[in-house]
């Protein structure tokens, strides 16, 4: 079919601004089975025709109005959503993986340069034609006419709140209500923020699909899309609500079943405090996937000692932040095979506990005593002193958490000991 009389069938199909007629419109062209969803893998409408076609795949959304998650899997596996929307424009024939025997065109529908939708043709080898893929571009930009026609504005009201809210763009209670009055939102309790991202990079694509899952759990949270993350805001927290009480263990059971990796803040009371705690979220969820794999969630509880550190880290050298008794000790042990650095690090860790150290490294109360006297003249100070155990007991974990990266550690360890 040429492709002047393919922008006709569609054009006039548009006009009547009906899904069903654009179905009509794109059967006339493809004369193969049509089936279109939107960015969450609902059905826009019943596959056209509304026949089954012997292929699970085609055949259960078709049934259930929507792509099971099983489904949704599939094409995750296959690599298939991923390179759709690496893609936006292109149409792509599915004739691999889980649909080898049972090949497709498909690729996504755009509006405004966003990806709002997919769409698929159902096409055996032996009926694939070589103008079906500009054809599909065709079909796929008067879906994109239509749904942008569709997209209401609360939803477009509601993404500018959140846009501002997280940014920390509004600054008084006033402006705040005025902004929940125009979202029509009434939200209370506590709050806690929450940033998930797919485990695997290639599922980045599907989190519009785990969004509307999590909608539909009817919990107590606010959804966001941004960038490659979901952003959720549970609210109703720590207040006599069994809603909310219950809400927090049932979002993180779905994040997990969704295999999504997600950092979570403390909670707060205020959303004027949302972006602060957005990065708490956004921290521990960095942090936990670097430090932690056996996990699926990180609370900022759990790794705020390790953003503290890592904010250290990449604002000051560690020759100005490690303490240079723990260099002089490493040297002292390293040149007499001596052991007062793991000695001092047991004891500031133990919070001077004598009886925990000795148990710790396996000595007598006798030797730990004797082994402080010598760290003191060796290192020429008091272990006595509170802002002395402070930076040595920050010193030792800043260690722990950087010693063994190979980048400029050594040089600045060796700048640390040019000013022992």
């Amino acid at each position: 079919m040429e492709i002047k009389e393919i922008y006709q069938i569609m054009f006039e199909a548009v006009k009547h601004r009906s899904i069903e007629a654009l179905f009509e419109g794109a059967y006339k062209i493809f004369k193969l089975p049509i089936a279109a969803s939107d960015a969450s893998f609902n059905m826009l409408a019943p596959n056209y025709p509304p026949l089954p076609q012997g292929d699970d795949a085609w055949d259960r959304p078709l049934r259930e109005k929507k792509v099971p998650y099983d489904i949704v899997r599939m094409f995750q596996d296959d690599g298939v959503i991923h390179r759709v929307h690496q893609n936006p424009h292109e149409t792509i024939y599915l004739n691999w993986g889980n649909f080898t025997e049972m090949p497709r065109l498909t690729t996504s529908i755009n509006v405004n340069d966003n990806v709002e939708g997919y769409l698929a043709v159902y096409c055996p080898r032996e009926k694939l034609q070589e103008w079906h893929f500009p054809a599909l571009q065709v079909v796929a930009d008067a879906f994109g006419i239509l749904l942008q026609k569709q997209s209401t504005d609360t939803n477009v009201v509601r993404r500018s709140f959140f846009r501002d809210l997280f940014a920390g763009e509004i600054s008084s209670a006033r402006e705040l209500q005025k902004w929940l009055d125009i979202c029509n939102l009434q939200l209370t309790g506590d709050y806690i923020l929450l940033v998930a991202t797919p485990r695997e990079r290639k599922k980045m694509t599907s989190l519009r699909y785990v969004g509307s899952c999590i909608d539909g759990a009817r919990l107590p949270v606010l959804i966001s899309q941004n960038d490659e993350k979901l952003l959720l805001l549970l609210y109703e927290q720590n207040i006599n609500s069994q809603r909310g009480d219950a809400a927090l263990p049932e979002l993180l059971q779905l994040i997990e079943s969704f295999d999504m990796f997600c950092g979570m803040s403390r909670s707060f009371d205020s959303l004027l405090q949302a972006n602060d705690y957005l990065q708490q979220a956004q921290s521990s969820l960095m942090l936990g996937r670097q430090l932690s794999t056996c996990q699926h969630i990180f609370p900022y509880e759990q790794f705020s000692l390790a953003v503290i550190l890592d904010t250290i880290y990449s604002q000051l050298p560690l020759s100005s932040s490690i303490h240079p008794i723990l260099l002089k000790l490493r040297d002292f042990d390293k040149e007499n095979q001596s052991n007062y650095f793991e000695t001092l690090q047991v004891h500031l860790m133990s919070m001077h506990n004598t009886a925990k150290t000795c148990e710790q490294l396996n000595i007598h109360r006798n030797t730990l005593m004797y082994r402080l006297r010598r760290i003191e003249e060796i290192c020429n100070c008091d272990l006595q002193q509170n802002s002395l155990d402070v930076h040595l007991i920050i010193s030792f974990k800043l260690w722990e958490r950087f010693h063994g990266k190979t980048t400029n550690v050594e040089k600045e360890i060796s700048a640390v000991r040019t000013i022992i």
